[in-house]
């Protein structure tokens, strides 16, 4: 179980960030207001099972949001993408914002 790192059956606050904060730069406020919204009996943590749904919507919504950015700008293209997808990403408000509907 890749993000369970204690292998105690669940995704903490601190293990959701260190994935969200190593594949998609967020802060640590941002992670716990995500990871707050989907800790549905309010424990601090969520199932495996929950997380790993919870991070597949995250990366689709961040490839959208990329492909978008893409698709507006006239100076990206495909070769620039590689930079956008490394291991620190900038992650601002509006990426972030758009979550509300996950």
């Amino acid at each position: 179980m890749e993000f369970d790192t204690d292998a105690d059956g669940y995704v903490s606050l601190e293990e959701a960030h260190e994935i969200l904060n190593r594949e998609l730069a967020f802060s640590p406020e941002q992670s716990r207001q995500l990871v707050g919204r989907y800790d549905k009996n309010g424990d601090g943590h969520l199932s495996y099972e929950e997380f790993v749904k919870f991070y597949s919507k995250v990366r689709t919504k961040y490839v959208l949001f990329l492909l978008h950015i893409i698709s507006i700008s006239p100076f990206l293209h495909a070769p620039s993408v590689a930079k956008f997808i490394s291991p620190k990403p900038l992650v601002n408000n509006e990426f972030f914002e758009s979550f509300n509907d996950i």
